[in-house]
Order: structure tokens, then C-alpha cells, then sequence
């Protein structure tokens, strides 16, 4: 019986509410199983969520992205807490949501390294810590022993509180026992103790005694005591402040030990040239010795080098070949970088499929990002698998997890009815909160949006401002739309000079609709000198890329033989261009001009 079926036979029988009230590994015994650390956390975790439709998508089984969220949690504590292989958490976590009914489809057994199930080794989850004599008393021994002195002891009990390892989790309790374990002298307590200042919950307030016990492992010999006052230094927490020589030297002195990250750091160092001089092959060597101790920041950081040719020379393959060892670390930016690799065809075959399991791991880190572009695959109607429903879910996610690039697409989903009604209020909520946190196109929109009264009352004077946020990015259509506002004096003064600035601002970025605004100013003389030269040049020019308004004002040029020798045939033809292109009033102007022949 494997322990998905064991699983499920149990929770049909108690229920999940009687399985919290009863020992799992006493029901689970009668099967043949042995329990691994972490399961009951697992069923805890999935209970207590809530009704199946909290945790997933609306009207299918697919997993919503709550659900992503909170399986992404529950994995990362059975792997750093409960030592469970990546492929034994996923394993205890689809078994307990079968179990529970989540899902319809049992997951397939993962092999342990020696071939043999999960479901039938016993302890094969087992964390590593317990494998040495002192880490596999009971808290209670450990306790005992450290009462009495033992510094080992002391060490392990304080390591078990700040991890929560077979006692709750009490910073307070980690720190006194780590305290005591350093005071008599142990390298690896006083190691641990000045981490913990450093990056614990009370990080920043004892800075000055986190730099005192890392240095006094760190002048034992201790690799993670020295990576530890390298931070601090780099950081400029230690007592002389930023030191980066310093930090870069005590990097090496932990590399040079086998320390992955500060490998990983030494490497970093040498591509910024910080504290060091820059050296590009050193920095590739480094992050390389790196990424063979196991950093999976270095694998992503060399995946990076290949796929984009900085430092290497560019290969795809070794890229994908390094996110996934990376991935098998459970890194999300790999991850992440893996769904773009698939979803955009970069150096493998694109595969929408692929990009969406990779979005999807790499969203179980709650990585609003990886989420979007997740919605982004729903959403791609050249993938036969496309759905906005889903789409909507995880830009909506996404959204209001701050995510400004998920606001837009979902302010856009409403603007456009794709997947939910059309809604013109809530549409303009979504743009106007990526617009604040300073998305050029929601901005540009908000404008739109103002200047038309869709969703918000009308407000010229508001849309101006919000072109104008938008056009200082570099928004093209935002720079022509304020130029007009100034043109037509809605919503500011009215002034030809600025309104001719904005048009040959975003006509120079090859805009069609300002070239055509230029040429008019040009032919009126107004915000500038009448040129009719100058009209004409910029008119053609906005006609050679399909404006059908310039093709009429061209048009008109011939007509009345400004600029130009009168040309009433050229004229014509210009005006029945300008129709079929979509000019709204030159469709009467053929005829008006054949009658005048």
C-alpha cells in the first residue's frame, strides 16, 4: 500500500478533523507505514484552509493560485524544517490533497536515492541533522545534557529552538542556549549566535555583539563565521562601516574553505569590481567553483551569462542546463527564468505547457511575478490551451499582491470584456493603481480614461497630468494626446508652442499622428513660422507610414497648390487613398474636385 492510498483509506474513515485529534502514525501503523516528519503539518495545513473553493480556480480542478501560494509554503517548511526531498514534499502533498479530495488524479511515487519508494522506507524523510550521535537525542535529553553543561548539547538544543526541530519554535530559548554554547568556547555557537543577530527577528538591534561572535569564529577558522562579518562589512554594519576590500578578502578566505555563497559572492565581486579590481574570468571561474559546491544562485547567475552572451560566449543550451540544476534547488529565479526560456522560445521549442509548470513552481514562492506570467500563458490565444477565466485569476493574484505589470493586464481584461464582463469603473481602479506606482501605459490610459469620462468623471486637466507622467518615461502616444490637449486648450491653457514641442518630440520617435500635427502647424503658422515646405515634408512623411488623416491633408496641399504647382488629379487620388485607409471626411472630395475639372 503506498502512502497515498494509506492516506486516503484513513481520512475517508476518520475524517480530517478526527485525524488532528489522534496520533497519524498510530493509524498509519496498522498499513505498513512508517510517518515521516512534516505529514501532519501537511494535513493541519490543508484542513484548516477552508472550503475547496478558496483554494481553487473557479468552476474547474485546477489549483487556484491561493492554492499555489499556500502548497508552495507547506513545501518549503517539509523541506527546510522536516529535511523531505523536493521530490518526497511534492509526493506527501499531492497524497494529502488526493486525500482530501483536492485533486482527482494520485500522484505517482517518487524513488528515493536507492531506488526504493517513499511509501515503504522507513524514515526516508528524515532530516539530515539526525544522523549525527548529539543531534539524534530527544529534545528532552538534549535538554538534560545542556542543563548540565554540555556546550554540544547547548548548541543543538539552541539550534533546535530557532529552527522549531521537535520543540516549538522560541527565539528567545535559541538565543540563550546558543549564548551559553559560545560563551564556553564552541566555534560553530558563536558562528550561529552572530547569524542569528544578524538576520533574526531582533536583526539590527545587537549588530555591534553579531560582529563579536562572528569574529571570534571567524579568527578560528570558521567558513560561515567569516561569509557572516564579510556581509557585515559589505553591508556596513560592522563597527568601521562599508569595507568592501574587507568583505571581498574575508569572502575569498570562506570560498577558498568551500563556502558556496560566499563563492557565489567572491564571483559577484569580481564581475562589479567591487572591492576588487574587475576581472570577468575570475568572476566566471568563482561563480563556476560556486555553482560545484551547490550555490543555486551562482547556476542562475551563469544561466544568466549564457543566455545573454555577458562574460561567455553565448549558449542557450548551457543556460537551460543551468537554471535546472538550479531549479532542482527549488530556486525561483531559475524557475522563473525556465517559464521564459519555454514560453518565448528562447533556445528551446516553445512550449506554453512546459512555461506554465515552470511559472507554476516558481509561483509556489508566493513570486507575484511568476504568478503574471502564469496569467500571461492563460492568456495567449496563439496556445490552443488558452483561458481567460484562469488568465483573470492570476493577474488578479498577482494584482493585488502590488504587481504593477498584473494591474494593468488585469485593468485591460475588464476594459476589453476578455474573460469577465466589461467594466469601465473597475477597469480604471486597476490602471489607476499600476499608474501610481508608475506604469507609463497605465498612466497613458488614466489619460484616456479622464479625458473620455469612462469609469472616472471627465477631467481634462487630470488627464493632462497623467499624460504628462506618462510622456517623461517615454510614452510616444501619451506626448502626441497632450500635445492636442494643448492644441485645443481642454484641460490647460491653450499654446501652440508647447503643443508643437510635444509633437516633435514623439514625431522624432517615428509617431504618425504627430508628424501629421507637425505638418498642420506648419501650414497655419501656428506655435511656429508658416512653412509650407516643411508642411508638406512632414505631411509625406506621416502618409509613407499609413496615416490616412496626413494622405487628406496632403491631399488638400495639391488642391489648392500650397507648397506645390496645383495638382488636382494628384489631389484626388490622395483623397480616395485617405478613404480607403480610414479617413473619416475625404471620401466627398474625389467627386467635388472631378466636377471642379
Amino acid at each position: 500500500m503506498t502512502l497515498c492510498e494509506a492516506l486516503r483509506q484513513i481520512l475517508d474513515k476518520y475524517g480530517p478533523n478526527a485525524i488532528k485529534e489522534r496520533r497519524l502514525d498510530e493509524l498509519l501503523a496498522g498499513t505498513g507505514i512508517s510517518c515521516a516528519p512534516g505529514i501532519m503539518m501537511v494535513i493541519r495545513a490543508f484542513s484548516d484552509d477552508g472550503s475547496r473553493s478558496e483554494l481553487f480556480g473557479p468552476d474547474s480542478g485546477e489549483c487556484g493560485a491561493d492554492f499555489i501560494v499556500s502548497a508552495g509554503s507547506v513545501k518549503r517548511e517539509l523541506i527546510r524544517k522536516h529535511g523531505f526531498r523536493r521530490s518526497d514534499a511534492d509526493y506527501v502533498i499531492d497524497s494529502v490533497t488526493f486525500a482530501l479530495g483536492y485533486r482527482d488524479i494520485p500522484p505517482d511515487e517518487p524513488e528515493s536515492e536507492d531506488g526504493e519508494s517513499l511509501s515503504t522506507v522507513s524514515g526516508a524523510a528524515r532530516p539530515a541533522w539526525e544522523h549525527t550521535p548529539e543531534k539524534t537525542r530527544s529534545a528532552l535529553e538534549c535538554r538534560e545534557a545542556a542543563e548540565n553543561g554540555d556546550p554540544d548539547a547547548q548548541y543543538w538544543l539552541g539550534v533546535r529552538y530557532r529552527d522549531g526541530i521537535g520543540v516549538s519554535q522560541n527565539y528567545r530559548e535559541a538565543w540563550t542556549w546558543l549564548r551559553r554554547s559560545a560563551g564556553q568556547g564552541d566555534v560553530c555557537a558563536a558562528a550561529d549566535l552572530g547569524e542569528f543577530m544578524l538576520s533574526g527577528p531582533d536583526r539590527g538591534k545587537a549588530d555591534d555583539q553579531a560582529e563579536k561572535w562572528l569574529r571570534l569564529a571567524a579568527e578560528k577558522g570558521n567558513a560561515r563565521a567569516e561569509h557572516g562579518l564579510a556581509l557585515m562589512y559589505a553591508r556596513g554594519l560592522a563597527a568601521g562601516g562599508t569595507d568592501l576590500k574587507k568583505a571581498f578578502g574575508l569572502f575569498l578566505k570562506a570560498a577558498e574553505q568551500g563556502e558556496p555563497d560566499s563563492a557565489f559572492n567572491v564571483g559577484l565581486m569580481y564581475w562589479q569590481g567591487r572591492g576588487v579590481s574587475c576581472d570577468r574570468d575570475e568572476a566566471v571561474r568563482w561563480l563556476r567553483m560556486a555553482a560545484e559546491l551547490g550555490s543555486a544562485a551562482a547556476e542562475t547567475a551563469l544561466g544568466n551569462m549564457y543566455g545573454e552572451g555577458k562574460g561567455v560566449r553565448q549558449d542557450r543550451k548551457e543556460a537551460l542546463r543551468h537554471y535546472l540544476r538550479a531549479a532542482e534547488q527549488d530556486c525561483a529565479d531559475a524557475e522563473y527564468n525556465l517559464g521564459c526560456m519555454y514560453f518565448e522560445g528562447a533556445g528551446v521549442w516553445r512550449d506554453c505547457r512546459k512555461a506554465m509548470e515552470w511559472f507554476r513552481l516558481a509561483a509556489w514562492h508566493e513570486d507575484a511575478e511568476a504568478m503574471y506570467r502564469l496569467g500571461l500563458v492563460w492568456s495567449d490565444e496563439d496556445w490552443e490551451g488558452h483561458d481567460y477565466s484562469r488568465a483573470e485569476w492570476c493577474f488578479r493574484w498577482a494584482a493585488e499582491e502590488g504587481f504593477r505589470e498584473a494591474q494593468y493586464s488585469l485593468a485591460k481584461m475588464y476594459r476589453d470584456a476578455r474573460g469577465v464582463e466589461r467594466n469601465d469603473w473597475e477597469a480604471a481602479r486597476w490602471f489607476q493603481t499600476a499608474a501610481q506606482q508608475g506604469h507609463a501605459g497605465a498612466q497613458y490610459q488614466m489619460g484616456v480614461i479622464c479625458e473620455s469620462g469612462e469609469g472616472v468623471p471627465e477631467d481634462c486637466g487630470k488627464a493632462a497630468e497623467w499624460y504628462l507622467k506618462s510622456a517623461e518615461q517615454g510614452n510616444v502616444p501619451a506626448g502626441y494626446r497632450l500635445g492636442c490637449l494643448y492644441m485645443s486648450g481642454k484641460g490647460v491653457r491653450q499654446d501652440y508652442k508647447e503643443a508643437f514641442r510635444r509633437f516633435e518630440k514623439a514625431a522624432a520617435r517615428g509617431d504618425p499622428m504627430s508628424m501629421k500635427s507637425l505638418g498642420y502647424l506648419f501650414e497655419e503658422g501656428k506655435g511656429t513660422h508658416q512653412d509650407f515646405g516643411k508642411a508638406l515634408k512632414w505631411y509625406r512623411k506621416a502618409a509613407s507610414l499609413g496615416n490616412a488623416e496626413a494622405e487628406r491633408e496632403l491631399a488638400g496641399m495639391y488642391r489648392d497648390g500650397k507648397g506645390v504647382p496645383k495638382d488636382l488629379k494628384k489631389a484626388a487620388e490622395l483623397y480616395r487613398k485617405a478613404s480607403e485607409h480610414g479617413s473619416s471626411y475625404a471620401g466627398c472630395e474625389p467627386a467635388s474636385l472631378s466636377g471642379e475639372q
